[in-house]
This record gives C-alpha cells, sequence and structure tokens, in this order.
C-alpha cells in the first residue's frame, strides 16, 4: 500500500460558523476542491494530496482569522517571495 493513500484520500469534517462555513463551502467550489455542505450539516471537505489540504487550511484561515492577523503574515510572503525574483 502507498503511504500515500493512508495520509490522504480521506473525507475532513470542518466545524465552524454557520456563515463562515458557507463561504469556505464557495471558496473551495470554486478552486475545484470536492465538497458537500447540506444545511446544518458540518462541510465535508475531499482532502486527497497536500495541495489540497493547504489549500483548505488557508481558506479555513481566509475566513476565520482577523485581517490584523493575516495581512502581517501576507507582507512577510511578499518578502520571501521577492527575495527569490
Amino acid at each position: 500500500m502507498n503511504p500515500k493513500d493512508q495520509r490522504f484520500g480521506r473525507e475532513s469534517v470542518v466545524e465552524i460558523d454557520c456563515q463562515d462555513r458557507w463561504a469556505v463551502y464557495h471558496r473551495l467550489h470554486e478552486l475545484g476542491i470536492p465538497c458537500t455542505c447540506e444545511p446544518y450539516q458540518p462541510l465535508r471537505v475531499e482532502v486527497t494530496n497536500p495541495a489540497i489540504a493547504i489549500q483548505l487550511w488557508s481558506v479555513l484561515r481566509w475566513v476565520t482569522q482577523p485581517s490584523s492577523q493575516l495581512t502581517p503574515w501576507l507582507n512577510r510572503c511578499w518578502r520571501l517571495y521577492s527575495y527569490r525574483y
């Protein structure tokens, strides 16, 4: 059995606020990530590879963290990117 199959390819249940849940669902849907969101049920996301896991983490941060915490993080990312190129 491939170790990758053991870690990924599972459905993740994301329990977040109702309003945030729909924002996350729509963003993941835009990114082409398989997910379902039924009324009064948690968001379910199919995490099949590390890229999807990182995208899910990023979208959850975008929705749940205040912009005062995200702005410095984004600035650090831009600085790291500019050093490489």
